[in-house]
C-alpha cells in the first residue's frame, strides 16, 4: 500500500476539500463539475513516497535486467563459437564449451523471459496501488467539499437534489413564474421524477382514482398546485390508492404551496414521500424523512 507524505493525507485532502467548498460561490455547481474542481487543486499537490510495490518492481526490473544482460552475453558467445571455430582464442577452448555455451544462452533467455513478465506484473500492481491512493485522496477531498456545500444550499433553503446515476434527463430548469398551470405543474413533477432515475414517468390523463397526475412502473404521485398548503385530507387518498395498487408502487406527493403540519405526520405514519416544488427557482425540496432519502438517493 502506498503510504501518503506529509499532508496529502486523505484526513488533510478531506479538510482542504471543505475549506473549498466554503469558496465556491455558486451553489447551484453540479456534483461533476465540483468534483473536477476538486480534482484539479488537489491533484497536482500530491506527493507519494514509494510503496513496498514500488520497491518490490523495482528489484524485479533490476534483476530481469541483469539477467538478460547475461543471456546477451551468452548468446554472443555461442555465435562466436559457431561462426568463428578457427579463431586462436576459440581454438584454445574445450569442444565443450560450444554445447555449453548453447544450453546456457537457452537457460538464461527462459529466466531472462520469466523475470521480465514478473517484472511487468509488478510494475502493474505498483501503479495500480498508486492509482488507489490517488482515488483516495481525491474522494475525500470532494466529500470535504460536497459536505460544506450541501449544507449551505440547505442553509440557503436550495434543494440539495444529485441527479441520479440512472437518470437520463437533467434536473427542471426554474420557471421563475408563480402562475404555472396545474397540467405544468404535473409535467414538472414528471420531470423531477424522470430526474431522479425513474426514466419512465409520465403525467396522466387519469381522472378520480385518489388523483394520480404521474406515474412509473416503481412509484405514483399526485401533483397539487394549490395556492395554500396541503392538508392531510390528499395525502390520506394517495396513501388509500397506494395500498390497493396492483403494482405496489410507492406514493409520492408533489406540492407549489408546502404542507400543513398534520398532512407532513399522516404522510410520515403512510410512508408518502412529500416534496416541495419551488418554480421560481427550480428547486425540489424533502419535506419528511422519506423524500430525503429519496433525493439523497434516487427513485431507482
Amino acid at each position: 500500500m502506498w503510504q501518503i507524505e506529509g499532508m496529502y493525507s486523505p484526513r488533510v485532502a478531506y479538510q482542504e476539500g471543505r475549506r473549498i467548498g466554503r469558496s465556491i460561490e455558486n451553489l447551484r455547481i453540479p456534483d461533476d463539475e465540483l468534483k473536477a474542481l476538486v480534482i484539479a487543486h488537489l491533484r497536482p499537490t500530491i506527493k507519494l513516497r514509494k510503496s513496498h510495490e514500488d520497491e518490490v518492481s523495482a528489484t524485479a526490473t533490476a534483476a530481469a535486467t541483469l539477467i538478460t544482460m547475461f543471456a546477451v552475453g551468452a548468446t554472443a558467445l555461442w555465435i562466436i563459437l559457431v561462426l568463428w571455430p578457427d579463431a586462436p582464442v576459440v581454438g584454445q577452448l574445450p569442444a565443450i564449451m560450444l554445447p555449453l555455451s548453447a544450453i546456457a544462452t537457452a537457460v538464461l533467455w527462459m529466466l531472462s523471459i520469466g523475470l521480465i513478465v514478473n517484472a511487468t506484473r509488478r510494475s502493474s500492481r505498483a501503479q495500480e496501488a498508486r492509482d488507489l491512493a490517488y482515488e483516495v485522496i481525491l474522494d475525500e477531498g470532494f466529500r470535504g467539499a460536497h459536505e460544506v456545500v450541501a449544507a449551505r444550499r440547505e442553509r440557503a433553503g436550495l434543494s440539495v437534489h444529485r441527479i441520479s446515476r440512472s437518470s437520463t434527463t437533467d434536473r427542471p430548469l426554474p420557471s421563475f413564474d408563480r402562475q404555472v398551470s396545474p397540467q405544468a405543474a404535473e409535467e414538472l413533477a414528471a420531470q423531477w421524477m424522470r430526474s431522479l432515475g425513474a426514466a419512465d414517468a409520465r403525467a396522466t390523463s387519469y381522472i378520480g382514482d385518489g388523483g394520480i397526475d404521474v406515474e412509473s412502473a416503481k412509484f405514483i404521485a399526485q401533483v397539487k398546485h394549490h395556492a395554500t398548503p396541503v392538508a392531510a385530507t390528499a395525502i390520506r387518498e394517495l396513501a388509500g390508492v397506494a395500498s390497493i395498487d396492483p403494482s405496489q408502487r410507492r406514493a409520492l406527493f408533489f406540492s407549489t404551496s408546502g404542507y400543513q403540519p398534520s398532512a407532513v405526520e399522516f404522510a410520515d405514519r403512510t410512508l408518502v414521500a412529500l416534496f416541495h416544488m419551488i418554480t421560481e427557482t427550480g428547486d425540489l425540496r424533502a419535506r419528511n424523512d422519506i423524500a430525503r432519502q429519496l433525493l439523497e438517493h434516487g427513485l431507482d
